[in-house]
């Protein structure tokens, strides 16, 4: 390139939102979206994303030189995500006098007046915010989500640094600018929270090194929320990632998917974060880890605050009323994730079509805080190395296989329990010596246990099984047909009657294990 260009950044705007400029009729709608930090323009088949000239405590675009190192950042760091949505680097730039665009920043192409990512363009309806919000979200778009993240965070390169100081700047950092908004968030519950947070990070240092330590601190996404995963042919497909600080980027990769499982909590679908959770942890083996997402989520929650904060002191002329309330929401979500439930080991069993799963994750949504459901059903696909969604061989379910697979699922709940975390197990739980296995780890860990089972009428079960979507379940028809009706031989197994709607069998087994719904 021959130069750089000092225009204004209005013109820029103006420039970009002129149907003429990307070869169309006059008339036609060019569609803006705006952030804190950046603005998106969508014109016929390309999306081109204009990084704003700001500086924030947490991010600096103030020079032309910083917009197109963190615009290049952008489509590096995006297209190891999404490749066939990120095109390229392109720009406005000046040349003759006047504004062109370019597709690509390759050769002389002008003065460069404005880096642009380039992006195709995508249909909106598709983000994955727009689906929840329309209810579009179902069980296997969560276990695919939790797919997703363990897979993200698989292949994201590890880093070495130290995570205990890190996160204490960004929980830091972010309690100053909370604190520095009092006419959106109440000084005295913000000291709360303050004290609350700073106790955790302080009672948590050692287990937080130990995440370098173990190779979770890696170079993740930075921002996966809903609004920054697109659903392409049934998949997930994230875009959008942090690229203008690497530090901040550099997380535990149970960080990372906090922001997503803080959204869906922060939208009301409890059950769906524990089902994200449960799946991903399943597939990454982490499950000593998820005792640290009471301060991880509330974290998340805060800075959503804090940035809804930044984007309504953009906007001194006013209406800016939605944002505060929506500010106010994040505040207090933090508010609510920031407590602990104490571990505790649940197992919910049954005959297939009893409704083992739809009330275990009805039981993690409603105890709140790190709770984790372990299911065999992802297990045994695990154990048998084939896809969650697919049809497990009917050798898949021989004797020894599924002593395996009873094993590997109280391995997995003893590391939640040690980490801190509340555990829910879902399996048919049929053998006395499966139950009583459940028991001797509830005794060992030092937690309380209760075991509930499941009963509903034949007919009632199929009707459940013939009505399932895409799940890792294998059991169909014929199964439900052959099993036979046993019970446990054990009179400390609470019987519940799953006939009923989900809420209400998952108000009878909060009331079995002694407890009230939080979220």
């Amino acid at each position: 390139m021959s130069g750089k260009a000092t225009v204004p950044e209005a013109d820029v705007r103006a420039f970009l939102a002129d149907p003429q400029t990307h070869g169309l009729p006059m008339g036609a709608r060019i569609e803006r979206i705006e952030t804190h930090a950046s603005m998106v323009f969508l014109a016929g088949d390309r999306a081109y994303k204009l990084k704003k000239a700001v500086k924030l405590p947490y991010l600096d675009f103030s020079s032309l030189d910083k917009r197109l190192a963190a615009a290049r950042r952008e489509v590096e760091i995006n297209r190891t995500f999404s490749p066939a949505l990120y095109r390229g680097l392109g720009g406005v730039v000046g040349q003759s006098g006047a504004l062109r665009l370019a597709e690509e920043l390759n050769g002389d192409r002008g003065a460069l007046v404005a880096p642009l990512v380039v992006m195709n363009r995508f249909d909106h309806a598709f983000e994955l915010d727009k689906l929840a919000d329309k209810g579009a979200l179902d069980d296997a778009m969560a276990d695919r989500l939790g797919i997703m993240a363990a897979e993200m965070g698989r292949k994201a390169e590890v880093r070495a640094l130290d995570w205990p100081a890190e996160f204490r700047a960004v929980v830091l950092e972010t309690l100053e600018e909370i604190e520095a908004a009092p006419a959106l968030f109440d000084p005295a519950r913000a000291a709360a929270l303050r004290g609350a947070l700073t106790g955790w990070l302080e009672s948590r240092h050692a287990r937080l090194a130990d995440r370098c330590a173990q190779g979770a601190v890696r170079r993740c996404h930075g921002d996966l929320h809903l609004k920054n995963i697109y659903c392409r042919d049934g998949l997930p497909q994230p875009f959008d990632a942090l690229e203008f600080d690497e530090t901040l980027a550099s997380t535990d990769i149970l960080y990372d998917l906090a922001f997503l499982l803080m959204d869906l909590h922060a939208r009301g679908m409890a059950q769906a974060a524990a089902r994200v959770l449960g799946t991903a942890l399943s597939l990454s083996g982490d499950h000593a880890g998820a005792g640290l997402l009471p301060g991880y989520l509330t974290t998340r929650a805060l800075i959503r605050a804090k940035i809804l904060a930044t984007q309504i002191a953009q906007h001194p002329a006013g209406g800016t009323e939605g944002l505060k309330a929506e500010a106010g929401r994040y505040f207090a979500l933090a508010e609510t994730l920031m407590a602990e439930p104490a571990a505790r080991l649940v197992a919910v069993g049954g005959l297939s079509g009893t409704g083992k799963t739809s009330c275990a994750f009805g039981l993690a949504a409603a105890l709140g805080g790190p709770c984790v459901v372990v299911r065999s059903d992802v297990v045994r696909k695990l154990l048998l190395g084939i896809d969650l969604f697919a049809q497990a061989p009917e050798s898949g379910y021989a004797p020894e296989v599924s002593a395996r697979v009873y094993a590997r699922m109280l391995d997995q709940a003893e590391a939640a329990l040690g980490g801190g975390a509340a555990v829910v197990l879902d399996a048919v739980f049929g053998r006395a010596e499966e139950r009583a296995a459940c028991e001797r780890l509830a005794e060992k860990a030092g937690v309380p246990f209760q075991g509930l089972w499941l009963e509903a009428p034949l007919d009632t079960r199929l009707e459940r099984i013939e009505g399932r979507g895409p799940d890792a379940s294998d059991a169909g028809p014929s199964l439900v047909r052959r099993q036979k009706g046993a019970v446990p031989g054990r009179a400390d197994w609470h019987r519940i009657a799953s006939t009923a709607a989900r809420p209400a069998v998952v108000a009878e087994a909060l009331k079995a294990i002694g407890t009230e719904e939080r979220l």
